[in-house]
């Protein structure tokens, strides 16, 4: 996985770090709903959007279509 850089600050995104402390995993509840409980980790995990919160300006960036698209940038109030 590529690093990435936030566009809003220059602060570089580390991305093959693990546990990386930029990097969350979100799933709307509708999602997590679908699953009944049998399924792994691995399920669940593939049905979560990444999300990069830059430590440094509190910009959020959401991959809500896949790394191979642009995140969708959202700022701090």
């Amino acid at each position: 996985m590529p690093n990435r850089i936030c566009s809003a600050c220059g602060h570089w995104f580390r991305l093959g770090e693990i546990p990386n402390r930029d990097q969350w995993l979100i799933i709307s509840d509708e999602a997590y709903d679908q699953f009944s409980g049998d399924e792994g980790a691995e399920e669940i995990y593939q049905a979560m959007q990444i999300m990069l919160k830059c430590p440094d300006c509190g910009y959020l960036w959401v991959f809500w279509e896949g790394f191979d698209k642009p995140a969708s940038g959202y700022k701090p109030d």
